[in-house]
Formats: C-alpha cells, structure tokens, sequence
C-alpha cells in the first residue's frame, strides 16, 4: 500500500505534541491537523497546515560587571571573598551562621566536618554562582588578619570595597593563570577563577607587601606572610619630582631596563642596565641604583635601592604586591 507524503505529515502531526520551554524558545502559531470538540461536544478535524512558524527568543545571560578598583557593595564584597578563601588576600574569612545558609544556585550549606571541607564546600559553591552569574556572597562572615601587618595597609582593607588590596590580589591572581596583568575582574579573570575554584587551587605565593617610609632616613620593609622579613635604606622622589603617598600593587617587573627620560630641568637622562625593577605606580618603580649613599630623596619618583638589596627585595615579592608610600 503507497502512502503518500502528505498522509505521513499528516499523521505525525496529529499525534505530536510540542512543549514550550520557558527560556528557550516559544512558538508563535502552529497550524495542524488537529481534532477539537466544538461547544455541542461534536468532534471535528480542523484544517492542517504544513508550514510551521517558529518565533525563538534570543535569551540574554546575565553578565557580571567589570571589576575595577574603588567600586563598592556585594559585587566587591564576592571578589573579595574569593580570593580570600583562594589565599590571595592578607585576610581570611569564616562565617559563623555556615549551617543555616543556602544558595539560590548551588548546593545547600552543611556543617562540615574540618576546615578544608568547609573551604571546599564554599568554593565549589563560588563557582557555581560564577555559571550563573549571579554573585551571591555571604553577608554574616567574620574577617580576620593573617599576620602582623601594619596599621595603614589593615586602614587601606574594605571587604565592601575593590581597594589596592584587592587589585593586588585580582594582578595575583592574573599572573599565576598566565592572563594579562590589568587588575580588573573581567571575563578572562572569572573563567579562570571558576577553575581555580571549582578545583580548589590556592595561591601557590606568600603574600607579600612593601611600606615605604618617607621620613628621614628613609626606608623600605618588606613584609612576608605576615612579618617583617627585610629592611632597608631607600630613596625616594625629589622636591620637583615628589614620590606619591598612596599605595599601589606591582602591575610590571623587569629585571633590567634601561630606563629614559626627562629631569626637572628639561635635560634628557639614559640611565642603562636599571636592575631588579618592579613598576607600581604609572612610571614609578623600587629598583637598583647606584648612590654614594641612601636614606634620602634623590630620585625622580622612583624608590631606589642599594644593588643588592634591591637583588633580595626582587626575590621576595611578586606582581601585585602592594607598595605603600607613608609620610
């Protein structure tokens, strides 16, 4: 017996039946044979119509914003939650309330059984959300300072805000997953983080830090894990080309450099084979230089250091190392 193509078209149609999917696509009209029941509860065949008309919506997935540093409020909050719990801050975190809390995407908070299962829990949970985009952190947890770091570094930290701290932490993190170092929190950073979270992969550096003092003499102390490891003289910007108060992390280190210019005074400078160089603020950098001797400004901005202290210094620290200008 031939059936005809009509007949099989017929007949699929007649018996299939099509689910609409919320967030995924809808269907506009669909005509087809069909039987319906008119209101004298007589059945009748309606008309078919082979064509179908599809209208799909183009769904949106939420998008994280960038991070940059200064913005402010529970976006901030995450990051720095995240990277605390990864090892890329000074501060750590633990939240008192972890048994009644639950995600709206990722799994349900339990009491854990030690510590690394709990930071485990967490940051499978950090992941999950960073699938979704939708940035979720805990509002009850409790900071606390990994060492003994100085007083204007712990003024600089704000869990609810990207501070240097944490631009420090997001550079970091940038050069041990091999992205470019920028400081900000964007696509490329959160694909990475995702994997680092979702693998439980830690910071493999001590945290380290550098508080410059412009008091005379002047000094440069590293800090590591949280204690002063190494100190030394150090100069920093003349009168007419002043080294800024403020703190900024290492973004460039080189291990020489020639280094080129323009002096207060309008003469050209080229100073070639600058060694151990670890740029932190636009074109200033704590780096080697040779002096009759330190502990007083004589720089254009830079925070010079004997050869082989800054040899020692270099060793230490990494990118996104906050270094800190004082008064």
């Amino acid at each position: 017996m031939k059936i005809k193509l009509a007949q099989i078209i017929t007949l699929l149609l007649t018996t299939l039946t099509i689910y609409a999917v919320s967030g995924c696509s809808t269907w506009d009209t669909l005509k087809s044979a069909h039987t319906t029941t008119d209101i004298s509860g007589n059945a009748k065949t309606q008309p078919i119509d082979t064509h179908v008309k599809v209208k799909v919506d183009v769904i949106k997935p939420k998008t994280i914003p960038l991070l940059t540093r200064g913005m402010t409020g529970n976006e901030a909050l995450w990051y720095n939650e995240a990277l605390a719990i990864l090892g890329y801050l000074p501060v750590t975190w633990n939240d008192p309330q972890t048994s009644d809390l639950q995600s709206t995407t990722a799994a349900t908070y339990t009491t854990p059984t030690n510590d690394t299962e709990n930071e485990e829990m967490i940051e499978s949970q950090f992941a999950t959300q960073l699938v979704h985009h939708q940035l979720e952190p805990i509002l009850s947890v409790q900071w606390s300072w990994k060492g003994n770091y100085p007083e204007a570094l712990q003024n600089d930290w704000n869990p609810y805000k990207a501070t240097a701290i944490t631009q420090g932490a997001i550079m970091s993190f940038e050069h041990q997953h091999q992205l470019a170092v920028d400081g900000i929190a964007g696509p490329e950073v959160n694909q990475a983080l995702y994997q680092a979270l979702l693998h439980h992969q830690q910071n493999s550096q001590p945290y380290t830090y550098i508080e410059v003092q412009k008091t005379k003499p002047e000094t440069l102390q590293v800090w590591e894990s949280g204690q002063p490891i190494f100190k030394s003289l150090a100069n920093t910007g003349i009168a007419a080309s002043p080294t800024p108060n403020g703190i900024w992390p290492v973004y460039l280190r080189l291990k020489e450099q020639t280094m080129r210019g323009t002096n207060p005074n309008g003469t050209p400078y080229d100073d070639p084979g600058v060694p151990f160089i670890n740029y932190f603020y636009h074109s200033d950098a704590v780096h080697g230089f040779i002096r009759a001797s330190y502990g007083f400004p004589q720089s254009l901005g830079c925070v010079e250091l004997p050869i082989i202290n800054a040899k020692t210094v270099y060793s230490i620290i990494h990118y996104g190392t906050p270094v800190q200008i004082i008064s």
